[in-house]
């Protein structure tokens, strides 16, 4: 299992080199029948579970062509990211003024009491 292991790491150097990107990602070969997926990336980590080396090198080749697609999507999800953070604060300071109000009311008897006598029979 420790050449295979190292045929996996060549590959990866391999695809590294031809694309020109450094991933810096491992690779864990744990192979699993009953697995329902062939390899997974967790983290800086590339999971294989495929079964043998041919299928491995193959699911190690997908994972890294999909490592590099996901990459694309690295400044939408910063962009969404950001907006979320604005809108959460925004948020939070209309709640706090809201109960804010809420406390000012139980403050004010006179308030309350003008309620009750709004109320329809």
């Amino acid at each position: 299992m420790r050449l295979e292991s190292n045929i996996l790491k060549n590959e990866l150097e391999k695809l590294e080199q031809i694309t020109g990107i450094n991933t810096e990602y491992k690779i864990v070969w744990t192979p699993k029948v009953d697995s329902r997926k062939e390899g997974e990336v967790l983290g800086k980590t590339i999971y294989i579970y495929s079964c043998n080396l041919e299928d491995a090198v193959h699911t190690l080749q997908h994972e890294f062509f999909d490592i590099l697609v996901c990459r694309t999507n690295k400044p939408y999800v910063e962009v969404i990211n950001t907006l979320l953070s604005i809108i959460s604060e925004k948020t939070y300071q209309e709640k706090e003024k809201v109960v804010e109000i809420l406390v000012r009311l139980t403050r004010c008897p006179d308030l309350i009491s003008a309620k009750n006598d709004l109320a329809v029979a």
